[in-house]
């Protein structure tokens, strides 16, 4: 089983990174851990995974398409809300839970080496209901709210029974200077 501490750095981890990845103003957005529920309001779900020898993670962002999921992409693109069509809303929350997840791995790959990590899909409220219902290590999820945009994102951890010594880093020991000197510039080529 998952001890206290291993649930602690989990969920400390997680917040950290979902808070990374919201593009923010001058207001900020407030993740606090939801109580777990999976049939929190949301009609679109994108799953993406990490997977190593030792464990997997499987991460989903849940999101409510409404007029202020659309404005928060709109004003992340600098465009009108009216410009913002399906495949540019779509795209956005694909990347923005890629971002989420490659945070998340970047962090665990201190600690758990060869990681590999899925691309994003869409999936069903019915799969999301069914892998709920299957029996994991560890689940939780978040809720992150800024006015009267809501995300949430949910984590489920399988781990392969012989290898239980499962190690997370701490994000409550990382300092400032050491989470800046880790953050580079993506280069495309």
């Amino acid at each position: 089983m998952i001890n206290d501490d291993i649930k602690r750095r989990i969920d400390t981890l997680l917040a950290h990174c979902f808070n990374d990845v919201l593009v923010s103003d001058d207001t900020h957005w407030e993740v606090d851990k939801y109580n777990f529920d999976v049939t929190v309001q949301s009609n679109l779900f994108i799953m993406i995974t990490i997977s190593s020898y030792a464990c997997r993670f499987l991460v989903i962002l849940h999101v409510e398409k409404n007029d202020n999921i659309y404005q928060y992409i709109a004003n992340c693109l600098q465009i009108e809300a009216e410009q913002l069509d399906d495949r540019q809303y779509y795209e956005y929350l694909k990347e923005m839970c890629n971002n989420l997840v490659g945070t998340l791995k970047r962090e665990l790959n201190v600690t758990i080496g060869h990681l590999g990590m899925s691309t994003p899909d869409n999936i069903t409220s019915e799969s999301v209901q069914y892998l709920y219902d299957q029996p994991c290590s560890y689940k939780q999820i978040f809720k992150a709210k800024k006015q009267e945009s809501i995300f949430f994102c949910s984590l489920y951890l399988y781990l392969d029974t012989d290898n239980m010594d499962l190690v997370i880093p701490d994000m409550a020991e990382k300092s400032i200077d050491e989470e800046s000197i880790e953050q580079g510039e993506l280069e495309l080529f």
